[in-house]
This record gives C-alpha cells, sequence and structure tokens, in this order.
C-alpha cells in the first residue's frame, strides 16, 4: 500500500481521529443570509462525515460579522446566538463516529 498510515487512528491532543482523512475549509455559500446554520450547510457536512473522514474544518465562517464575510451566505460565529445551530452542526458530523462501527472516537 503507497500510503500505509492513511486509514490508522491519529491522537490529535486529546482527541482520537478515526483515519488521517482530513477535509481542508471549503466554502459552500449554503448558510443563511444572517450567518446561522442551514440545513443544507448540515447535510453537506453530515455526508463528507460518512464517506469516512476523519477530521472534517468548516470553512468560511466569520468571526466578526461588522467587518465582513467572505461571502454573504457563509457561517458567522459572532455571538451566543450561532451556538446552538453550530453545535447541531457539530452533533451531525461527530454523530458519524458515535453511532457507527468505524472507530471509538465520541465528542
Amino acid at each position: 500500500m503507497a500510503f500505509p498510515h492513511l486509514f490508522s487512528p491519529l491522537q490529535l491532543g486529546s482527541i482520537e481521529l478515526p483515519n488521517r482523512i482530513v477535509h481542508v475549509p471549503t466554502d459552500i455559500s449554503s448558510s443563511h443570509a444572517d450567518g446561522e446554520v442551514s440545513e443544507r450547510d448540515i447535510h453537506h457536512h453530515r455526508d463528507i462525515a460518512r464517506g469516512g473522514t476523519g477530521f472534517i474544518i468548516v470553512g468560511a465562517t466569520t468571526p466578526d460579522m461588522a467587518t465582513g464575510r467572505p461571502t454573504v451566505t457563509c457561517l458567522v460565529a459572532d455571538g451566543d446566538n450561532y451556538v446552538p445551530g453550530l453545535a447541531r452542526l457539530a452533533e451531525s458530523m461527530s454523530a458519524i463516529y458515535v453511532t457507527g462501527s468505524t472507530s471509538g472516537y465520541a465528542t
């Protein structure tokens, strides 16, 4: 095998990743106009997790809506009001590993 460690677990700080496959941050421009997580965001990232990706970095998220957004439909994370949607997004990805049989990974 050309990449013998690709499907091996990897310790990243206190988290054990099920493999070394990483989804880099990408802008899918599907969040609500106010920056809230949409169902499309959740479905998109859940599908990536279902495909077996060990580590997913969610892209195009602004930490300060007042200073600008890279796109008009990117995620926003500058207030407590965004936490429930971002938590749902995180849960949709981690649930794949918590309920699946791919590893013992849990958040």
